[in-house]
C-alpha cells in the first residue's frame, strides 16, 4: 500500500528512508471534503431552495458504482416528491451519476469505466457516457427520472473550492403542480445559484 502511494506521488521518502506526505495528498484531501462538512455547508442553502421553489431537493455523492443520497431538504408543499437520505442506486441509471461522472478527473473516469464496462450492458454504458458529456457541456442535466413516472430530475454539480471537479450533485426531482410559483426553467436557475453558493463555501 505504501509503495503504491509513493508511486502515485502521495508519499515521498527522504534520505533516511522515512515517509512524508506530499502536497499532492493535501490537494486530494481538498478535492474531496469530508461529507459532514459538505452537508453542514449545503443544508441551509438546500432548505432555502426547497422553500423558494416549493420543490424538495437532495444531494448525492458517488460511492463506487452507486450514488448515495447524503442530505435532503423537504418542500412544505403537500404534493412535493422527496428522496430519503441513504437512498442508493446504480450510478449508471441515475441522473446524478451522470452529473458527477461528467465532472470527475479523467483518471477517476477511466478507473470507473474500466471497472464498470464488464458489468453494464453496452447500450446502457454508451447512453451514460453520452449524457455525462452533455451534462458537463451544459453544466446541468434535465432528465426524466429513471425510477418515478412524472418526475423530471434537475441536476447540477457541486464543486470543491478552487476546483472544477464535482464532489457531489444537487438534484430537484421536479414535480408539476396545478399552481406553481416557479416553473421548471426558474427552478433550474435557482438550483444552479444554490449549487454555486454551496461550492463557494467549501474549503
Amino acid at each position: 500500500m505504501i509503495l503504491t502511494l509513493e508511486g502515485k506521488g502521495y508519499l515521498r521518502r527522504d534520505i533516511a528512508g522515512r515517509y512524508t506526505m506530499t502536497s499532492r495528498l493535501f490537494d486530494f484531501g481538498m478535492l474531496y471534503p469530508p461529507r459532514q462538512s459538505l452537508i453542514e455547508t449545503a443544508l441551509p442553502h438546500m432548505r432555502a431552495l426547497a422553500r423558494d421553489s416549493e420543490q424538495s431537493c437532495h444531494m448525492t455523492v458517488l460511492s463506487r458504482e452507486h450514488i448515495v443520497a447524503i442530505a435532503r431538504a423537504e418542500s412544505e408543499s403537500m404534493t412535493a416528491f422527496g428522496v430519503k437520505v441513504g437512498f442508493r442506486a446504480p450510478a449508471a441509471t441515475a441522473t446524478s451519476g451522470r452529473m458527477i461522472f461528467g465532472f470527475l478527473p479523467l483518471r477517476d473516469q477511466l478507473n470507473w469505466y474500466h471497472t464498470m464496462r464488464g458489468r453494464i450492458d453496452r447500450p446502457v454504458l454508451r447512453a451514460f457516457l453520452d449524457e455525462a458529456r452533455e451534462a458537463k457541456r451544459q453544466g446541468y442535466l434535465v432528465r426524466d427520472s429513471a425510477y418515478t413516472l412524472g418526475i423530471v430530475d434537475l441536476a447540477v454539480p457541486i464543486f470543491a473550492a478552487r476546483s472544477n471537479h464535482a464532489v457531489a450533485a444537487l438534484i430537484v426531482p421536479f414535480m408539476t403542480h396545478v399552481v406553481c410559483h416557479m416553473d421548471k426553467p426558474q427552478v433550474l436557475e435557482r438550483l444552479r445559484q444554490t449549487a454555486q453558493a454551496i461550492s463557494s463555501e467549501l474549503y
